[in-house]
């Protein structure tokens, strides 16, 4: 059993002592790696943002309908579309393509000669048509008032009627539907931001440039950015008999105002057993001093800092 004792009994070493060399205070040796991490994608639709707002990794527009026009003589007009636009956003890398498919057709008859239209890769060829004003057009008893919904991740417009009129003795019949929308998908949630700014944390190089210790977790107010920090760190000391480093790694967090909170406390101690002092042990050089195993501060759970604080130290000078 080791007793732990100094020059003056407190326990704490305040200087030489018979078998002993003289106490000196450890280094601390710490190397802190750190990332940070914004979310990208598309935003909600306007009006009906979320709190904390949310982004998504895929839109996806589908513009499908149908027109035609007959005059009752022979000449009509018709047209058609389905067509769908898929915009895709990669996170991490917030790297957005678009790929499309469908399109539109449209068919002109008039006075027996046909006009076709066909672009499969856009939707160039519906605005022949210009819209449901242009095919039911007024007098011919059709409603082309269109129905409108929008909530945070849809938008709609859509239009179906048809009408009728005479006209010098001819019936000119008319008919459109109309829709069009765009829906929001895959969330790029705050745990998936979370995940990968973990992931992309550096690995630690072992080479212990600093001389503090901070683990950090710092998630903003929006939940759109995150910043993390780990550290390992360990104590460099003058041997003595026997060696005790005392120490706490102090918590810190955040309330939901992002406050302070009060302190949360975990006690660490390591002993040094003594033996044979270092090959090159140096004590004017702490460079060759002996050293503690290496400890970590993980990432926090929560907004907050750890940090290494209240370092004491004792030797013993007999057992």
């Amino acid at each position: 059993m080791v007793n732990w004792f100094s020059p003056d009994g407190s326990g704490i070493c305040g200087g030489p002592c018979d078998g002993c060399n003289p106490c000196n205070g450890p280094l601390l040796l710490a190397e802190t790696v750190s990332t940070s991490l914004t979310k990208c994608g598309i935003s909600e639709f306007t009006g009906h943002v979320s709190t904390p707002p949310r982004l998504y990794l895929q839109s996806v527009y589908s513009h499908t309908g149908t027109a035609s026009w007959n005059s009752g003589t022979g000449n009509y007009s018709n047209s058609s579309v389905s067509y769908t636009s898929t915009t895709t956003v990669t996170a991490p890398g917030c790297v957005s393509t678009t790929s499309t498919s469908g399109g539109s057709s449209s068919l002109l008859h008039q006075d027996g000669s046909d006009e076709p239209c066909n672009s499969p890769s856009d939707e160039s060829c519906w605005a022949v048509f210009d819209g449901c004003g242009t095919i039911c057009v007024e007098g011919m008893g059709a409603d082309c008032t269109p129905t409108t919904t929008v909530t945070a991740t849809e938008q709609s417009y859509s239009i179906s009627t048809s009408g009728s009129q005479t006209t010098a003795g001819h019936t000119v019949t008319c008919s459109y539907t109309e829709s069009i929308t765009t829906t929001l998908s895959d969330e790029y949630t705050t745990a998936a931001l979370i995940g990968y700014a973990t992931a992309a944390l550096p690995g630690f190089t072992g080479t212990f440039p600093s001389s503090s210790a901070t683990a950090s977790y710092d998630l903003s107010a929006n939940q759109l950015t995150v910043s993390l920090s780990k550290a390992e760190y360990k104590f460099r000391f003058q041997p003595s008999t026997c060696y005790q480093i005392n120490w706490i790694e102090r918590f810190i967090g955040e309330d939901g105002e992002g406050d302070p909170l009060a302190p949360v406390d975990t006690a660490k101690s390591w002993t040094y057993a003594g033996g044979a002092d270092p090959a090159g042990y140096n004590p004017a050089d702490p460079t060759t001093w002996p050293e503690s195993p290496v400890y970590t501060l993980p990432v926090p759970a929560s907004n907050g800092e750890t940090t290494v604080v209240n370092v004491t130290f004792s030797c013993t000078c007999g057992s």
